[in-house]
């Protein structure tokens, strides 16, 4: 083991005696030693500033702190805006565009992705159970949260092929992208997250189900196109995104009449059955952020560009044509407003037509930058020297909004997009690249061996900031909207704000990375197995237990000692069932990251064994309904072993504890069995499970008197 450097090792006594020793053979003629000498006030003065140098050479600082974690592969948590998801209403159907801003009083939110409103949400939702049972579900007044209950998505027993209908009082818009919110009810979220530490779905789940929408029109049932399901199968709240091409007929389903949308259960199996809390085609979700500067690419003419976004009528814009890797700006010697449809059209100015070497289509940059914000578009002027800094006023930034644009020296009046990288590891000297400073709050570029460094005119081409925490609202108190365009709208925040922080800084990332190197990454005792199976991304684990090779060759064969033998439990699991295929499949898949080389994950599911009881007690006679008191108890104390493997249930513990209820005057016998070739009994009648066996409270007899 590598012994640790101690720099800081002499106290300031010490260094000053070592001083004033050495002074007697340097300079004999100096013989007063006392404080009041001059020469002494130096020797103190030297020595307490070598025990300070001492001190600071000792410590870790960020620097020391940011190499290592880089070392590590480690990267800290970034500053992250809260998001909440909001519930629009309008008099009218309109389309949202992104970015659209909301506030809730000095909290500004903005719309994640466009959104298309419609006036008259779904109302009523129906299917059909295999028996033939129409099950309805209305909305009940104006509320998302009024739906009336719980609603099983395809019936008690889901079949493929099974339907779910939705209408709607009006045709949905055809050709524009819509998104149908489907909240699942609470049993369903009870499952690990499906996200990583950052927030990113993780890319091994599969889906235990496929989903799909379809409309009436033309007589028939069309699926509808460009699908996509965040919901992942119903069993989170999400998304279901997808486009309508042809005008929806109106059509009768269960004797209810309107348009319809069908969601369609296709393959796959549940592992519970999909219920609903609430859906609607009118929630959106929103971010709690403040886009300050926004670049967009946009198609156009050499006479004209249509730009739609909420930002482009009130803010400053520059636009600049594309071509190749170089920007050119250009000039616009008109603006037209359609504040309804969120979009402005530029056109562009004669000599910028008659110089161009663009053909009729051309792509554009253009840029918005709110008046507020028009300080901070121009950064100022590269000097061409490494590692430059520029120190932005703006608190709050999100480091992943930032974009540039510098001057292109070898091409004048010419810019080249800049991006925003972590660091500059990977980045070679002709990478165009800076990266943000969260701590000094400064735009950084490379040194020109990692990361080009710039020599033009810098501008901010794009900029976001929020305020971290601060976004993690109540619910209900996002009520404004922005634009007098949406005049009639109304808006409410249905869940609570959520996920807003600041950046983490580097002692806290390392305090992290410090926990995390206490548990390997390779899943190499039984435990860390077990810990690792448990955290399965989607799953509902009740019990999990790695058994060794010699506990398994007592129900098994063809046992290997290299491989790992697991039993699993999901919540709900039944007796006789098979392990669900998309447990099986979804486990193996995020082992496979964690297993050691060389051996492999096998699943058994439980053997369930049925422990029944006779129950023979004096009762007192004060107590009613002593069967279902006794029956709620032994169920409870019996729940203990639900999610253990291999337990042992002692009789004299049992005994003594039904003698201790408060309802028993005498407990005169009481009688245990095992049913199951899973557990044996001893003379004692305890009785103990084999490693894959688990307890399960059955029949319960009785015999009460009150004499």
């Amino acid at each position: 083991m590598i012994e640790p450097v101690v720099l800081d090792n002499e106290s300031y006594g010490e260094i000053f005696e070592e001083l004033r020793s050495v002074v007697n053979r340097c300079y004999p003629e100096w013989t007063d030693f006392n404080f009041h000498d001059p020469g002494i006030t130096l020797l103190q003065m030297f020595a307490l500033r070598k025990e300070e140098q001492q001190f600071f050479m000792d410590q870790i600082g960020d620097e020391h702190l940011k190499s290592y974690l880089k070392l590590l592969d480690i990267h800290r948590k970034a500053t992250r805006p809260a998001t909440c998801m909001i519930r629009l209403s309008s008099p009218e159907d309109m389309y949202l565009t992104d970015r659209l801003k909301f506030y809730a009083e000095d909290l500004t939110f903005e719309l994640e992705g466009a959104k298309q409103v419609v006036k008259e949400d779904i109302d009523l939702c129906l299917c059909e159970d295999p028996e033939g049972k129409v099950r309805k579900w209305r909305r009940q007044g104006h509320l998302f949260d009024t739906m009336g209950g719980r609603f099983l998505v395809f019936g008690e027993k889901p079949k493929k092929g099974s339907h779910m209908y939705m209408r709607i009082k009006r045709p949905l818009p055809m050709d524009k992208g819509l998104s149908l919110y489907l909240s699942v009810s609470p049993e369903s979220k009870k499952r690990v997250p499906i996200v990583d530490e950052n927030g990113e779905d993780y890319s091994v789940f599969v889906p235990f189900v496929r989903l799909s929408v379809s409309y009436y029109a033309g007589g028939e049932w069309k699926s509808a196109l460009q699908q996509k399901d965040d919901t992942v199968g119903l069993i989170r709240d999400g998304f279901f995104h997808f486009l309508i091409e042809e005008g929806m007929e109106e059509t009768s389903v269960y004797g209810e009449s309107g348009y319809f949308l069908r969601l369609t259960y296709e393959e796959g199996l549940f592992d519970i059955l999909p219920c609903l809390a609430n859906i609607s085609l009118n929630v959106a979700r929103a971010v709690q952020r403040d886009t300050k500067i926004e670049s967009v690419w946009v198609k156009g003419t050499s006479k004209s560009v249509v730009v739609v976004s909420p930002m482009a009528e009130y803010s400053i814009n520059r636009l600049f044509r594309v071509e190749g890797e170089r920007l050119l700006p250009v000039n616009a010697e008109k603006k037209v407003l359609f504040s309804e449809e969120n979009t402005a059209i530029f056109h562009i100015a004669e000599e910028e037509k008659e110089g161009s070497q663009a053909k009729e289509d051309a792509t554009y940059f253009v840029i918005n930058t709110e008046w507020e914000a028009r300080k901070l578009h121009s950064l100022g002027v590269g000097n061409g020297f490494p590692e430059q800094r520029i120190v932005l006023e703006e608190k709050g930034i999100l480091p992943r909004s930032l974009s540039l644009l510098v001057e292109n020296e070898l091409y004048p009046r010419s810019f080249c997009l800049w991006k925003w990288v972590e660091d500059f590891g990977k980045c070679g000297p002709e990478d165009r690249v800076f990266s943000f400073d969260e701590e000094k709050n400064a735009i950084v570029f490379g040194d020109g061996i990692c990361g080009c460094v710039p020599e033009g005119e810098i501008l901010l081409a794009s900029c976001c900031v929020t305020k971290g925490p601060a976004g993690n609202i109540k619910t209900g108190r996002i009520r404004e909207v922005a634009g007098v365009a949406l005049f009639g709208a109304t808006i409410s925040n249905i869940t609570e704000g959520a996920g807003g922080a600041w950046a983490e800084s580097y002692r806290d990332c390392f305090l992290r990375v410090q926990r995390m190197l206490k548990r390997p990454r390779t899943a190499v005792s039984a435990k860390d197995v077990e810990e690792r199976i448990q955290k399965t991304p989607g799953l509902r684990l009740e019990a999990v237990k790695v058994l060794s090779a010699e506990e398994v060759r007592q129900f098994a064969r063809n046992v290997s000692d290299l491989n790992l033998y697991t039993m699993i439990r999901p919540y709900g699991h039944k007796p006789g069932e098979p392990i669900h295929p998309g447990y099986r499949l979804n486990i193996l898949r995020y082992m496979e990251h964690y297993r050691p080389v060389g051996s492999m994950i096998v699943l058994y599911p439980p053997e369930y064994v049925k422990i029944e009881l006779f129950v023979d007690a004096v009762v007192k006679a004060e107590y009613r309904h002593l069967e279902r008191l006794l029956d709620k108890d032994l169920r409870k104390w019996f729940g203990g072993y639900a999610d253990v493997f291999g337990s042992e249930i002692v009789y004299g513990s049992l005994y003594a504890w039904l003698r201790n209820r408060p309802y028993i005057r005498l407990l005169r016998s009481l009688d245990l069995s095992a049913k199951g070739t899973g557990a044996k009994q001893n003379k004692e009648g305890d009785i103990r499970m084999a490693p894959n066996g688990i307890a399960v409270l059955g029949e319960i007899r009785h015999a009460f008197s009150m004499v």
